[in-house]
């Protein structure tokens, strides 16, 4: 179940990615949110098939407790590397949220740690009200993109804590 939780939260994260990144192109501010989504573009295809694999081997391979202990900490060690992943994922797509110049945090959420001045919203300067639109529908999608890596980055700790609980119940 939070193999295939994760297998939906990670296909949904890569289309809000994908999404942001085409709006950011159509309003021509090209890597405005930051590289939060380029990296979810980078890990996600990672990340779809490591677990359509992992799915495929506990659940038409041999049963874990018949694996080589190596194996099994391998798969571990796997686990363990796409939770790192996930994790430096979530974290710059908050960083991104928080720092992008069209301002989607307010300003009491990141005045906290610099008394610097904000950066002019690139999309502001531009008279065309429809422009403001965009830059508020990126950050919504950043936003969303923050959500669904959260919620994936959960579903791949308790599949790490479920397939230790299995090694250690078998030892």
């Amino acid at each position: 179940l939070f193999r295939l939780l994760n297998l939906i939260f990670t296909a949904s994260a890569l289309g809000v990615a994908i999404h942001a990144q085409l709006e950011e192109r159509e309003a021509g501010v090209e890597g405005v949110l930051g590289s939060s989504t380029a990296v979810t573009i980078v890990f996600a295809p990672l990340t779809l098939c490591h677990v359509m694999i992992a799915i495929y081997l506990e659940y038409f391979g041999r049963p874990l407790g018949l694996w080589r202990t190596s194996a099994k900490l391998a798969l571990t060690l796997v686990e363990v590397i796409f939770v790192c992943l996930w994790s430096s994922a979530l974290s710059l797509a908050v960083d991104n949220y928080l720092t992008t110049p069209l301002r989607c945090a307010p300003r009491h959420a990141t005045s906290w740690w610099s008394d610097q001045p904000r950066t002019p919203n690139p999309l502001s300067l531009d008279p065309d009200p429809a422009d403001i639109g965009v830059g508020s529908s990126v950050c919504d999608l950043q936003a969303a993109l923050i959500s669904l890596v959260l919620v994936g980055l959960c579903s791949y700790c308790i599949s790490l804590v479920i397939s230790l609980f299995r090694i250690f119940e078998r030892v």
